[in-house]
């Protein structure tokens, strides 16, 4: 995430023209690895200290660039890194308090597939109206719009009342909502006329995951489905699934795949 944040930034400097940022992050990652590693050495407090330096660092260099570039739209990836760098402190708060942790969890699952829903959604239509335009198709993709924006927002809504609350039937309700609404981000998209080309279908296959998971949530809500599973299906089919997809796609086009 660290590498994909920096590399995407507006300038482009912080991956290159700005690598104090980028071995301070790397630095951090290191002091952190060693924590884990040697915890008989290190003061646990210490340890949660030094491994929560690490994502407002990298807020820190994201949100310099932004400003830099003045790509104000990017701002709601900055959220995501906010929220994500709550969760993790909040997670060793729990964990050291508790022994467990349970809402730090749900909020930095909530975070990583706000990010899938954000990212995924200008990146997703790009790909597959450049895909169709290459093979002289002309039934491109909805472009991103207010519905794009609407979806988002409430999807942020049913995760929102899923982290604080998620039993109640409200959390249901804007669960299945965000189900419908993602669902048919899917089929705005088109993903269909990408069979002939797995690197681009690959990723409407992952982002199938983004509705799938509200799904579950509502139905784990109800309690016609257990809560550990539905988060599993968030953590792993929406979160690693579009993680593998990008990652696929990516890389076969570094090998020159069209």
């Amino acid at each position: 995430m660290q590498d994909f944040c920096l590399l995407l930034s507006p300038t482009g400097r912080a991956a290159y023209l700005y690598p104090a940022g980028r071995w301070l992050c790397c630095s951090i990652f290191g002091f952190a690895v060693a924590s884990l590693l040697a915890p008989d050495l290190v003061d646990p407090w210490l340890m949660v200290f030094i491994d929560s330096l690490f994502l407002p660092t990298l807020l820190f260099i994201c949100v310099r660039e932004v400003i830099a570039g003045k790509k104000w739209r990017d701002l709601k990836v900055v959220g995501g890194l906010v929220a994500l760098s709550l969760a993790n402190f909040y997670f060793h708060y729990e964990v050291m308090a508790d022994g467990h942790a349970d809402l730090g969890v749900r909020l930095a699952i909530s975070a990583y597939v706000v990010l899938v829903t954000v990212v995924g959604g200008r990146m997703i239509p790009s790909f597959t109206h450049n895909w169709l335009n290459r093979i002289r198709r002309t039934d491109f993709p909805v472009s991103y719009n207010r519905f794009d924006t609407a979806a988002i927002l409430v999807g942020i809504v049913a995760l929102t009342q899923w982290v604080f609350a998620p039993y109640e039937i409200w959390t249901a309700l804007s669960a299945f909502m965000a189900t419908g609404m993602h669902l048919a981000r899917t089929v705005r998209w088109r993903g269909w006329t990408t069979k002939p080309e797995m690197l681009v279908a690959v990723l409407h296959v992952g982002y199938l995951f983004v509705p799938i998971g509200f799904a579950s949530l509502g139905f784990a809500a109800l309690g016609a489905f257990d809560q550990i599973a539905a988060l599993h299906v968030l953590n792993v089919g929406t979160v690693a699934g579009m993680m593998l997809a990008v990652m696929t796609r990516d890389a076969g086009s570094y090998r020159g795949v069209p």
